[in-house]
């Protein structure tokens, strides 16, 4: 039983987790496989019976903020942990800010009920750690890989779970589907060793490379803080390199520090503007940037 194998009610399940990378080199890329990182929150799914818990990365419940998702799951006929990203699509991509945010923390059930049915959650599986009454964590990747598609096709492929639990897609091709990502303005690639055991906590094995864009903008409004100054932008300006969603309500916003904080609001206070490079890792539904940066005043 494994609510009770794994504790008093439920054992924290603690996912492996990825470091950080900014290239692949000296990496062999033919001992890993790579995947989509979506732009999610991270869960550990378990069901036993008809018990299902939905654990976030802290180990904190999530059961109740998914419940299209919990009554997706039922249609898995066996006790089984699996591991994987809850995200929300708008338009075709996950969005975080726009679709998950909103109903990450909800607490009330009406309004749990209302958002499971305008912006229903998709739970991305890319990992299986117990199946029936096998523990797979000390199983390799590629093993547990195995395991996950044939219970997705035993289970939920034929049936309307299909639309709110989906197997992430991999590839042995790393170059290529980073190309794929960086064209599509995904979030970034995560990289597993094709023989590697699951490590709970572990940073060890999986490797993260996110993908970042910048662009030129022209900001003509500054706010200083502590930190430096708060760059606004309220309109867009012919001379911009994107075209954003921006007012006067809701400006872009980039803060600057350090000396260069000094050198845009000198270039401000003389030119009443400053042309400046925004790094930033993709645009959400809403044709916004997401995590925006300052990395520098073009010349």
């Amino acid at each position: 039983m494994l609510l009770k194998t794994y504790g008093e009610m439920v054992q924290i399940i603690k996912p492996e987790l990825c470091k950080d990378r900014k290239t692949f080199a000296k990496l062999d890329l033919a001992e890993y496989i790579a995947e989509k990182k979506f732009d999610g929150e991270r869960i550990i799914a378990i069901k036993e019976g008809d018990d299902i818990i939905l654990q976030r990365r802290s180990g904190k419940d999530a059961t109740h903020v998914y419940p299209e998702v919990v009554e997706a799951l039922r249609a898995f006929k066996n006790d089984i942990i699996l591991d994987g990203e809850m995200v929300v699509f708008i338009d075709g991509v996950d969005d975080f800010q726009e679709g998950l945010q909103p109903r990450i923390h909800l607490k009330n059930e009406n309004k749990i009920y209302t958002k499971s049915l305008e912006t229903p959650a998709t739970y991305m599986l890319f990992d299986i750690l117990h199946a029936g009454n096998a523990d797979l964590r000390q199983r390799s990747l590629d093993t547990r890989k195995a395991y996950l598609n044939n219970y997705y096709k035993q289970f939920i492929q034929g049936t309307t779970a299909k639309y709110n639990i989906k197997v992430v897609e991999y590839s042995e091709f790393v170059e290529d589907v980073f190309d794929i990502a960086k064209k599509n303005g995904w979030e970034g690639v995560v990289l597993k060793p094709k023989l590697a055991m699951y490590m709970e906590s572990s940073r060890k094995q999986w490797i993260k490379r996110k993908i970042t864009f910048d662009a030129d903008f022209i900001f003509t409004a500054y706010e200083e803080n502590n930190k430096g100054i708060k760059l606004l932008k309220y309109e867009h300006d012919e001379r911009d390199q994107v075209v954003l969603n921006i007012s006067e309500e809701n400006p872009l916003v980039i803060q600057c520090g350090g000396e260069q904080s000094s050198e845009v609001k000198y270039l401000l206070d003389k030119n009443d503007e400053a042309y400046v490079t925004v790094s930033y890792m993709n645009k959400t539904s809403a044709n916004r940037l997401r995590m925006p940066v300052f990395k520098k005043v073009v010349d």
